[in-house]
């Protein structure tokens, strides 16, 4: 569950990065 949580996290965080470097 918590690989999932973490999984998660990740993919938000590279939206994250995407929408603040394009």
């Amino acid at each position: 569950m918590i690989a999932l949580v973490l999984s998660y996290d990740v993919q938000i965080e590279v939206v994250f990065y995407r929408t603040f470097f394009l």
